[in-house]
């Protein structure tokens, strides 16, 4: 559908820029840009790139196609390395970062509001970093199975209930750490976590970091915080799962206890705007 009859950004958010990174993978990112393109969502951005690791004449053909600027590598980088040298090659102050499968769930409705009300968090030091996945509707691989076997809902059966308290007992640390992702279990999460998830008055959240494992699917971050602070971080705990080969980000900061310890607050967008929508098999 069009998008000249959707609602239109105020403005374009110049201080802000959409990096995508994309290794190969083009059946998503082309699905992915083309919900950006119907949605106007590529206006709002006063800076864009496709970054393309192992870079192919197809990445390039796809760039040209949503006349989006690129670069490129030679070499695959991983997750990590892709990640870091595409907030390097970026100059925004605050940066939207996505690997190339999350799409927007409905191009046709108000995505501008989410980003510039994150935008507006950041800047005024009431969060560290934003996400955007769909709360009701993550797509796959979200992994919120193991917050039910410590939190239940109210809905539960009384065993596993019994079954949880239990758990929580015998490993109230690890109870603790899955609060966070009561976000996607709870219809009310803040209020039975108020200490560490906080519900904003426009209905979003502010999640704590003790209970919210940092991951690299879609989020908003300060570029110098990224580059100085996530990303020296995780390459100092290297280690444990590779993905291709290569460190991720996600099982660095989440192995070590430097993400939990600081209690960053992370703000997430409900009921969000992005869906994982991977369309290959790429080794992970």
């Amino acid at each position: 559908m069009p998008h000249h009859n959707l609602p239109r950004p105020q403005k374009t958010l110049e201080n802000l820029g959409l990096g995508i990174l994309s290794w190969r993978g083009y059946d998503s990112v082309r699905t992915t840009l083309k919900t950006y393109q119907d949605a106007g969502f590529l206006d709002y951005f006063g800076e864009k790139l496709l970054f393309l690791p192992e870079i192919e004449d197809e990445g390039i053909r796809v760039a040209a196609e949503f006349a989006i600027p690129y670069k490129g590598t030679a070499k695959n980088l991983g997750i990590l390395g892709g990640f870091k040298a595409m907030a390097e090659n970026m100059t925004s102050e605050y940066l939207l970062l996505a690997e190339n499968d999350f799409k927007l769930c409905d191009p046709n409705i108000d995505n501008f509001s989410p980003i510039a009300r994150a935008l507006e968090s950041l800047q005024s030091g009431q969060s560290n970093v934003w996400r955007f996945r769909h709360l009701q509707n993550p797509g796959p691989q979200l992994f919120s199975d193991k917050t039910l076997q410590y939190w239940p809902t109210d809905a539960a059966p009384p065993f596993a209930k019994i079954k949880a308290g239990m758990k929580r007992i015998l490993r109230p640390e690890k109870a603790h750490r899955m609060k966070g992702m009561s976000i996607y279990t709870e219809a009310h999460p803040s209020d039975k976590f108020p200490n560490v998830i906080k519900q904003l008055p426009s209905g979003d959240y502010l999640v704590r970091s003790d209970v919210l494992n940092w991951a690299n699917n879609l989020f908003m971050i300060k570029r110098d915080f990224f580059l100085n602070a996530v990303i020296p971080m995780a390459e100092q705990n290297i280690g444990g799962r590779l993905i291709n080969g290569f460190p991720t980000i996600e099982t660095e900061l989440n192995r070590s206890p430097w993400w939990r310890d600081q209690k960053f607050w992370i703000g997430v967008s409900n009921p969000g705007i992005f869906t994982h929508n991977r369309m290959e098999y790429r080794g992970y």
